[in-house]
């Protein structure tokens, strides 16, 4: 899936920190019309992809500091990314379950929802590791930003400017009022 791709490349690592703005945007947008086992299944790659990406390196540690062999870092390091790619499974599926009841306009609540999810995350598995407000360490002017709202702040602002192009993606509102000419 783009999107986990995306939210991969946001990372100093392996690629900037632009590619955070635009990583929820490929999700939302083929949110659009999918039935919600495709909105959970899209949601799950995601993460898969994004977690795979930013959290490999545990394998190593688990097994040269934990002393664990190998395959059995590995298989406990891909329980964890499983785990963690409930949480963007579960974004996409409420964040489609809203747009079925309100149309694109519930594109502009994905990033209440996206840190919704974050929180979560935070909350249940005591891991708040590559949360995407984490993606703009290296801006300093937006990472500045953290000390009035916190990453959770900077994350919201992030999936903000996604979910806006998603909501621009999705076209011209369907359903508008005609008014005749009087």
């Amino acid at each position: 899936m783009v999107s986990g791709a995306l939210f991969v490349l946001s990372f100093p690592k392996f690629g900037h920190p632009a590619f955070g703005w635009i990583a929820l945007t490929p999700l939302l947008v083929a949110l659009s019309g999918a039935a919600l086992r495709r909105a959970f299944l899209l949601g799950l790659i995601t993460g898969v992809i994004y977690f795979t990406g930013t959290l490999y390196w545990i394998t190593r540690v688990m097994a040269v500091y934990g002393g664990l062999q190998t395959w059995v870092a590995v298989l406990i390091n891909g329980a964890l990314i499983a785990y963690l790619a409930l949480f963007p499974a579960l974004f996409a599926l409420f964040m489609r379950r809203i747009m079925m009841a309100y149309g694109r306009v519930a594109l502009l609540a994905a990033p209440v929802v996206w840190v919704a999810s974050e929180l979560g995350r935070a909350d249940i598995t005591s891991f708040p590791w590559v949360l995407l407000g984490y993606s703009q360490v290296t801006v300093l002017p937006i990472a500045q930003l953290a000390s009035l709202f916190g990453v959770y702040g900077l994350s919201m602002l992030v999936a903000a400017v996604s979910a806006a192009l998603a909501f621009t993606a999705a076209g011209p509102r369907q359903g508008r009022v005609r008014y005749l000419p009087v």
